[in-house]
Parts: C-alpha cells; structure tokens; sequence
C-alpha cells in the first residue's frame, strides 16, 4: 500500500498534510499556513507528511489555484434542509463530478468561477462552498468513492442562491479621483525628509 504522501504526490494537486478533525497538520507555531503550505513538489510534500505522522488526511486548496470549486453538501447535521434544497434544485444540478465524504456528504466539484470565494450556510444550513481562499479534504485519496464524470461549469441559477452578486456579474469598482496638488504636498515632504523621519 503506498504511503499517504506517495498519493498526495500522484494527485498532481497542490496539497499538504490534515489531521483526522480536517485541519491543516503543520501547527501555526511551526510556521504552519494552513492550505498555503500546499505544493505539488514530491520532496516537499514527503517531508511535510513525514514531519507530520498523525496526518491521516490529505488538503487541498479550492479555488483559482487550483481550477475547482467546491459545493459542499452535508446532510448529517441538517438533513432536513440539505434534503428539502435537493429536491426543489434537481433540475438546477448540472451533471458534475461528485466526491462522497466521511459524513455521508457530498462534494460536488466545478470549474472555478473567477471571483467566487467560499461561504458559509448558504442558502440553507448544511450547504457551504470552497472557493478562493479555503480547502477541503479531497476525500477520494482516503479511499471514498466518486462518481467519475466530468467536471461542469456552475450555473448560473446557483451561484446566484450562493452570492449576493454572482462574480460574473459584478460591476467594477470605480477608480478613486487623485488629489494632484495633495499628492505632490506628499511627495515633496518625503523627498525633503532627512534620514529617521
């Protein structure tokens, strides 16, 4: 059987070491990153694995570092909402790959959207994203099944129910006006100022 960082290494992913509880391995006060720490180089990640022996799961980041979303399902602590939420958006539910999780979840995985970040119990309890800035267990490495097909492309239809404003629609912040004479008041000090000021 191979070693756990032999099969992070041929996930061609970037990853780095979890604890069972599915937090990052590496402790903050070891210079710990959380899922920052993640490469894709076979040295680093053997070493990270090894340092770390209680790492029995295997990170990896969401979002544009890696391509992929996730929506993430979780009927064990809210089935009721999970459930009702399944069944009014079937038809929303493009055919996407699926990860099954340790709790009886799903991870359903989509092409990045440029912009998403990940949220929390949205639109009901039991449903959370991982987008830019977050990371999930990428459970098929721990010997969970999937359902082997493609990955989509989010709908439209939801991302809408996920985000305030989809990203693909968001409008671009203005530009701040400069105050040119204020400006030059600054530079002209900084030029001026002697050394320790």
């Amino acid at each position: 059987m191979a070693a756990l960082w032999e099969t992070a290494v041929a996930l061609s992913l970037p990853v780095f070491p979890c604890l069972a509880n599915k937090k990052p391995s590496i402790p903050k006060a070891h210079g710990g990153n959380g899922f920052k720490d993640a490469t894709t180089a076979a040295r680093q990640i053997r070493d990270m694995f090894r340092a770390y022996p209680a790492s029995t799961l295997i990170g990896v980041p969401t979002g544009a570092i890696i391509g992929l979303d996730i929506l993430d399902l979780d009927p064990a602590k809210h089935p009721v909402e999970v459930r009702e939420w399944v069944a009014q958006n079937k038809s929303r539910m493009p055919a996407t790959r699926a990860h099954r999780t340790h709790s009886g979840g799903l991870h359903y995985v989509f092409e990045h959207l440029d912009g998403l970040k990940g949220w929390t119990a949205t639109p009901t309890l039991g449903i959370d994203g991982r987008a830019d800035g977050g990371y999930v267990i990428w459970w098929p490495a721990a010997g969970y099944p999937t359902n082997g097909r493609k990955i989509s492309r989010w709908p439209e239809a939801l991302v809408q129910q996920f985000v305030k404003k989809s990203p693909t629609l968001a409008k671009p912040r203005p530009i701040p006006r400069i105050n040119k004479p204020r400006l030059e008041r600054i530079v002209r000090k900084v030029a001026l100022a002697s050394n320790g000021e």
